[in-house]
């Protein structure tokens, strides 16, 4: 406390110090904060009036209230501009709980996962039930005889609930350990956007609901077997032969029912994870209009007291790109004010030379601050005209610039840009003219439409932080010692930040949707595994059960193949039903997904093909071999030991 620190060449005073678990509410894990300082108000024009703030409402005032109250000082502002545009102007706020800000994004995505979470319990839930179903049915005399000597249906149907709630105890505290395990690893390889997620430990509420799930999925299990138990007719199943199993339509019915729930659950998480990959692939292979392949970005921050004003960071960014281009192995360096990939950033309203529209008629293009080689560092495909020169920076002229295509589109449609002129409409206009047309880049992200984009010479707004990209001949990890030294050499105290290959960067903008697509394939194919251990189970079972009649139909003299073509007529069955609504399950939630989507229809019917068609088959083949298994018996020696 009371020391004091030297920033951006100006000193400050400690007066507090936070604790180390303190984290800013959508802080990134590969972007820590070090310190705050004070907020000086910047007076004139703030970047169109776009700014964002942290507000904690008073107790009583509700976001509608806030909202208004802040669209009162707002207008004001609003005619203050109107009067120097001598137009209309308006300014409105948009206020939500800081809650929504943090986990909006990713909200959708979490609670879909949380679903497919649950169509994965849900399925093994019904494999258990189906499971202890089949060891009930081979009970029914044992619980026959235990009634006949008088204990009570209650009795029974407690006893077999009390083994499921045991067993699914068990069952959640080994996942409690595995989550533990898993936890870590989750959380080491969770992408840095996922909001909070280093904020993520097993706590009591984490022990609450793995005890309740525990004992929901076991009661879940025990349901059908304990209403199996309670309506089975005591006298019919004491007078059945001893070597029988006790079955019938109802316990047929129940078996299937759930093994088709099986198959349309698993159907539908499938459908939605070949979504999601498909999507993933369409990101992964989209033109993004730049090539990023060994390019090296690396921040830098100029010394604020040093470097107050434009005219004075001009040479030194001169200084540090020609310092820069020197180093063995660089082809191309250059400028700009914000990375490919980092959102959209620069925001203005541009209006064409000679034009009169109102606000809501101007678009807003971003606008990048780059210098001459920012082009030929990226492989931006000039269509038309050329890029800036040095040579034109103090030119007596307006501004040259480049312009997207669709930046040209939406000013001049079915005209040639080059010459013509546009400008800000603020008070004190400054025109750039067009000097060239570069093919439209996804500089915000990759699976968005290509924004809108302006590229102004970086001397006509020399920020005092950028970053510099810088096109190598060798791997570009290997250029970052040297860039750090050269930057040294022409001013120590310029910081340097974080240095990477932009291809680590492109990776990292589509982090989260390559993470979230390998979770729901694991869940995908756990949740086909279980089925088809339900699908092997219930054949099994049911050949068990007909032993004796498929061996009689042997030894009369049926083939094997016809055997068990009539055994696959009726398993297969419940996995067509299953097949059936699995396609209008995945039709159903095809809007729920279609925000996470990208290039890919939410209800692609070559998809939800493509999947039915393997679960189909991975049921068929499982039902084939169950009962190939079931009847590699010899007929005589079955038949002998009834």
């Amino acid at each position: 406390m009371g020391q004091a620190v030297v920033l951006d060449g100006k000193p400050y005073t400690v007066v507090g110090v936070l604790p180390a678990t303190f984290a800013l509410p959508d802080q990134r894990q590969n972007e820590p904060v070090d310190g705050f300082i004070p907020l000086r108000p910047i007076t004139g024009w703030m970047g169109d009036h776009s700014n964002q703030a942290i507000a904690r409402l008073r107790p009583g005032i509700t976001l509608e209230q806030a909202r208004a109250e802040l669209d009162v000082l707002q207008a004001r502002i609003a005619a203050n501009v109107a009067k120097d545009l001598r137009e209309p102007y308006t300014l409105s706020s948009a206020v939500l709980p800081l809650t929504e800000h943090i986990v909006g994004r990713a909200r959708r995505g979490l609670l879909l996962l949380l679903a497919a979470i649950g169509a994965v319990l849900l399925i093994a839930c019904s494999n258990l039930a189906n499971l202890s179903l089949t060891r009930t049915l081979g009970r029914l005399r044992e619980a026959a005889i235990r009634s006949a000597l008088g204990a009570s249906r209650g009795h029974l149907i407690a006893r077999a609930v009390i083994e499921q709630l045991l067993l699914a105890l068990v069952g959640g505290a080994l996942g409690l350990w595995v989550a533990s395990l898993a936890l870590r690893l989750f959380v080491q390889t969770a992408p840095v956007d996922l909001p909070r997620v280093s904020a993520v430990t097993l706590d009591g509420r984490v022990l609450a609901f793995t005890a309740a799930a525990s004992i929901l999925a076991g009661l879940l299990v025990a349901f059908v077997p304990a209403w199996r138990l309670a309506r089975s007719d005591v006298q019919a199943t004491l007078r059945a032969q001893t070597g029988a199993v006790a079955s019938d339509r109802r316990s047929l019915r129940s078996q299937g029912t759930l093994l088709a729930l099986q198959v349309a659950l698993s159907v539908t998480l499938l459908v939605v994870t070949a979504l999601l990959g498909a999507s993933l692939v369409r990101v992964l292979n989209v033109e993004r209009g730049f090539a990023a392949d060994r390019v090296l970005a690396i921040d830098v921050s100029l010394p604020a007291t040093r470097y107050a004003t434009e005219l004075v960071r001009q040479p030194i960014y001169d200084r540090l790109l020609g310092a820069v281009r020197t180093l063995p192995g660089v082809s191309a360096a250059s400028t700009t004010s914000a990375l490919p990939l980092r959102g959209s950033s620069g925001a203005n309203f541009i209006v064409p030379e000679g034009k009169t529209w109102t606000m809501s008629e101007m678009p807003s293009p971003n606008f990048r601050f780059v210098a001459p080689d920012f082009f030929r560092t990226l492989g931006l495909d000039v269509k038309r005209g050329r890029p800036f020169t040095d040579a034109e920076r103090d030119a007596q002229r307006p501004t040259p610039v480049l312009i997207s295509v669709s930046t040209a589109a939406r000013l001049w449609p079915g005209e040639d840009p080059i010459g013509k002129r546009f400008s800000r409409p603020i008070t004190n206009r400054q025109e750039f003219e067009v000097v060239g047309v570069v093919g439209d880049a996804r500089m915000t992200s990759l699976d968005e439409t290509p924004a809108l984009m302006v590229y102004v010479p970086y001397w006509w707004r020399s920020r005092p932080a950028l970053a510099i990209l810088i096109k190598t001949e060798v791997e570009p990890t290997s250029m970052i010692a040297g860039v750090r030294r050269v930057v040294r050499e022409v001013d120590p105290e310029i910081a340097v930040g974080d240095a990477r290959p932009l291809e680590q960067i492109v990776d990292a903008s589509i982090a989260s949707r390559r993470y979230q697509t390998w979770l729901f394939v694991a869940f995908g194919v756990a949740a086909l595994f279980i089925a088809a251990l339900g699908v092997y189970s219930v054949t099994s079972h049911g050949i068990s059960r007909r032993r004796r009649e498929m061996n009689i139909r042997v030894a009369l003299g049926a083939q094997t193949s016809q055997v068990v073509r009539l055994i696959l007529r009726h398993t297969t069955t419940p996995v067509i039903g299953g097949l059936v609504a699995g396609i209008a399950g995945a039709l159903s939630v095809g809007g729920v997904v279609t925000s996470l989507l990208f290039e890919v229809r939410a209800r692609d019917p070559f998809i939800v093909l493509a999947v039915v068609s393997v679960v189909g088959c991975v049921g068929f083949a499982t039902c084939l071999f169950a009962a190939r298994q079931g009847l590699a018996i010899d007929p005589a020696r079955a038949l002998r030991e009834d």
